[in-house]
C-alpha cells in the first residue's frame, strides 16, 4: 500500500517480489536492483521489480517516494493536478490543464489542431427550455429567446431579435416598417389566386380580388384599358404609340385617335387668356377675359385687351356709350323726336292709362261698376281701349263718352277707326251697326247708328245699367 506517494515493499525472505502504490504504477526493467533495508534483508535479481533510479528513492526503513513519473513512462509528466482543471494530452510532455473558469456557463472550446482548448469568454445557459432559441442577448452573453405560437423571427432597427407573434386572423402579410420591426398587416391578403385576370384592390377595410377582370395577355398595339361596364378590355381604337409633334392633340378620326393637325399651346399664358384660331393653330389671345361671371351682366372692352363686365342697368334703363369710357346704363332717355329716312319726324311715344266718363248732351249724374282706359300715343295717332260698366245715370240726350287722354284733331273728312259694343240701350230706330265717332276739337266720342236705308242716328243714353266697350285710333 502506499500513502502520498510513498510504496509499501512487501517481501518473503527478505525478497522484494512485488511493488505496489496507490495508482498502480509499474516500471519497466532498467539497470540496477532495488536495495531493501532490514533485518532479514537480503539481495536477489530474481523477482525484483527495477525502476528507473531518477523516479525514486528508498529511506531507510525500505520506503519508496516516486517523483513524477514521465508520460513515457504512463505518468503525467506533473507531481500536482490543479483542482477542477481539465487535463490536456501534450504529446510526450506534461499534461496542460484547462481551467477552471470562475465563470458559470463558461464552455470548453476547441483552439484548433495546434494550440490548446480554452474556455469560451461567452456564457451559456446551465439549462433550456424546450422550443427556445439561443442567442447572444448581449456582448459574451448567450441566452434564450422566449417563443410565441405561430410567430416569425424578426430583428428591431438595432438588430435585436424577437419572435413576433401570428396576428390571429388568416391572410394577414409580414409587411416592413421603415426603420422599425417589420409586423403583420392589418389588412388581410387573399390566400387563393382567385379568378383569372382579376386584380388586387382595396375595399376600404381588406385587399380583395377586383368584381371586374382585366385582360391578361396583350392585345393590338396602341389599344388602350377601357371599361365595358362589367369587365376592363381592349378598347376598339388605337392611340398613337409615340408622342408625335409639340403641342398637338388627340382627336378621333372615325376609327381611331390620332393627332390633330393644329397645335395647342403647351404651357398656360396670362390669368384670364382664352384659345383662339389663328388660321393654322390655336394660341392664346392677348385679352383677358373674367374667370366667373354675373348673371345678366353683359361682357365689354374695360381696357386695352382686358374683357369685364358691364354692370347691368335699373328696369327701363338704356346702354349709351361714353367716347373714351366704357359703356354705362342711363335712365331711359326722353326721346324729343325720332326723323325717319323719308324726313318725317316721329316725336313722341307714350304709353298710358285714362279714366273714361259716360254722361247725355244733357248733363246728369253717372254711377259706375267700373272704368278702364288705356292708350298708346305714337307719334300723333293714338290706340285707345274703353271698358265702362255704369249702373245708373241721369244726363239725358245723346250719350256721350268724355275723357279721352289726347283732344282729337278739328280736319274735315279725317279718317279713325272705332268699334263699339253696347249692352242694354235702345239702338234707333232701324239701326243695324254701331259706331264710334270722335268728336273734333274735344276729347269725346259719340256713337252712331247705321242701316240699310235709313237716316241714321245718335245712341241715347237711359237711366239703366248697361256697359259699352271701345277700341280704335284717332289723330291729334
Amino acid at each position: 500500500m502506499s500513502q502520498a506517494g510513498i510504496i509499501n515493499l512487501s517481501s518473503q525472505s527478505g525478497v522484494v517480489d512485488s511493488v505496489t502504490g496507490s495508482n498502480g504504477v509499474t516500471a519497466s526493467p532498467t539497470t540496477g536492483n532495488v536495495v531493501v533495508s532490514g533485518v532479514n534483508a537480503t539481495t536477489s535479481s530474481v523477482g525484483v521489480a527495477s525502476f528507473n533510479s531518477a523516479n525514486f528513492t528508498v529511506n531507510g526503513s525500505g520506503q519508496v517516494s516516486i517523483s513524477a513519473v514521465p508520460v513515457s513512462e504512463g505518468g503525467t509528466g506533473d507531481s500536482t493536478l490543479t483542482a477542477n482543471s481539465v487535463l490536456i494530452g501534450n504529446g510526450t510532455s506534461a499534461v496542460k490543464f484547462a481551467g477552471p473558469s470562475a465563470t458559470v456557463g463558461q464552455v470548453l472550446q476547441s483552439a484548433g489542431l495546434s494550440s490548446t482548448p480554452a474556455y469560451s469568454t461567452a456564457t451559456y445557459p446551465l439549462t433550456t427550455t424546450v422550443n427556445r432559441l439561443l442567442y447572444s442577448s448581449a456582448t459574451n452573453t448567450v441566452s434564450e429567446l422566449v417563443s410565441t405560437g405561430n410567430g416569425t423571427l424578426v430583428t428591431s432597427s438595432t438588430g435585436i431579435p424577437s419572435i413576433l407573434g401570428g396576428p390571429g386572423t388568416t391572410g394577414n402579410i409580414l409587411q416592413s416598417n421603415a426603420a422599425a420591426a417589420p409586423s403583420f398587416s392589418t389588412a388581410t391578403y387573399p390566400s387563393t389566386a382567385g379568378t383569372s385576370g382579376k386584380i388586387l384592390v382595396s375595399d376600404g377595410t381588406n385587399i380583395v380580388s377586383s368584381t371586374p377582370t382585366f385582360p391578361n395577355a396583350s392585345a393590338t398595339s396602341g389599344k388602350f384599358i377601357r371599361s365595358d361596364g362589367t369587365n376592363w378590355i381592349a378598347s376598339t381604337p388605337t392611340l398613337p404609340t409615340s408622342a408625335g409633334t409639340s403641342g398637338k392633340v388627340l382627336q378621333s378620326d372615325g376609327t381611331n385617335y390620332v393627332e390633330s393637325t393644329a397645335t395647342f399651346p403647351s404651357t398656360a399664358t396670362g390669368t384670364g387668356t382664352i384659345l383662339r384660331a389663328n388660321g393654322t393653330n390655336w394660341v392664346a389671345t392677348t385679352a383677358t377675359y373674367p374667370t366667373t361671371t354675373t348673371a345678366f351682366q353683359l361682357l365689354a372692352s374695360t381696357a386695352a385687351s382686358v374683357i369685364g363686365e358691364i354692370t347691368a342697368g335699373a328696369t327701363g334703363t338704356v346702354l349709351t356709350g361714353v367716347s373714351g369710357a366704357v359703356p354705362a346704363f342711363s335712365a331711359t332717355p326722353a326721346l324729343t323726336s325720332i326723323t325717319l329716312s323719308g324726313g318725317t319726324a316721329l316725336s313722341t311715344y307714350v304709353e298710358g292709362t285714362f279714366t273714361p266718363t259716360v254722361d247725355g248732351t244733357v248733363p246728369g249724374s253717372t254711377g259706375y261698376v267700373y272704368q278702364v282706359g288705356t292708350y298708346t300715343k305714337i307719334g300723333r295717332m293714338v290706340f285707345y281701349s274703353i271698358d265702362v260698366s255704369v249702373s245708373s245715370a241721369t244726363g239725358t240726350g245723346t250719350l256721350i263718352i268724355a275723357g279721352l287722354p289726347f283732344t282729337v284733331i278739328t280736319v274735315a273728312n279725317s279718317i279713325e277707326q272705332m268699334s263699339v259694343r253696347v249692352t242694354n240701350l235702345t239702338w234707333p230706330a232701324g239701326g243695324t251697326m254701331l259706331t264710334a265717332s270722335p268728336l273734333g276739337g274735344t276729347t269725346t266720342i259719340s256713337i252712331t247708328s247705321s242701316g240699310s236705308a235709313i237716316a241714321g242716328g245718335f245712341l241715347q243714353i237711359a237711366n239703366t245699367a248697361f256697359v259699352i266697350k271701345s277700341t280704335g285710333f284717332y289723330f291729334t
